[in-house]
């Protein structure tokens, strides 16, 4: 708005309220009033009601800004930016992470974070047989009838069951099959080769 009460394309802003007033007014006129009585009706003057002082400041000094790197309370960092629930489901007390991607440009690999894989041994839908590592942690799984990836990994105290597809070349819904053996253990998937 200028100095002179007019706004760019020159029109007294006084006029255009005026002119919106008058729209309103017949708009909402009673019906059978003729318009130039409802016209020539004053308009009434806007109530404007003051609001007690609020504290906004106290407010807003006393909510402090969430740290963007901060895990929220019942998670655990499991390296590459990558956080799950802490804790493990059912029986296990913590839970294994395969984690498949990228650091720096490098090619995209597959590792184990979290916590390592235990065998919480054989329940529906994961009936197959476990091979261990020398330390005696589960590293291969050899497929049973009626075995789910889930499930399988749910044996397995593993955060996403639906990993060991990714990791053992199933992409896009291939179905595992009895007698299939699975790498369990990322670290030892060393010929590992990301299908996308």
């Amino acid at each position: 708005m200028t100095t002179s009460g007019k706004n760019a394309t020159g029109l007294s802003v006084t006029a255009v309220a005026g002119v919106l007033a008058y729209g309103f007014v017949l708009l909402f006129a009673p019906a059978g009033q003729p318009a130039d009585i409802v016209a020539a009706t004053p308009a009434a003057e806007p109530v404007v009601e003051s609001t007690p002082d609020v504290e906004l400041a106290e407010a807003t000094e006393s909510a402090e800004p969430a740290d963007p790197f901060e895990l929220p309370d019942g998670y655990v960092d499991v390296g590459h930016g990558e956080a799950i629930p802490a804790g493990g489901h059912g029986d296990c007390e913590a839970s294994a992470y395969i984690w498949i991607g990228s650091d720096n440009g490098e090619p995209v690999h597959a590792e184990m974070e979290g916590a390592d894989l235990v065998d919480m041994g054989p329940q529906e839908m994961a009936m197959g047989t476990v091979e261990p590592d020398e330390q005696g942690r589960p590293l291969m799984y050899t497929v049973a009838p009626g075995d789910v990836l889930a499930v399988i990994g749910y044996r397995f105290c593993l955060y996403y069951g639906g990993s060991l597809a990714l990791l053992n070349n199933y992409p896009g819904g291939a179905e595992i099959q009895p007698g299939d053996v699975l790498i369990l253990n990322a670290d030892y998937a060393t010929d590992f080769v990301y299908p996308y």
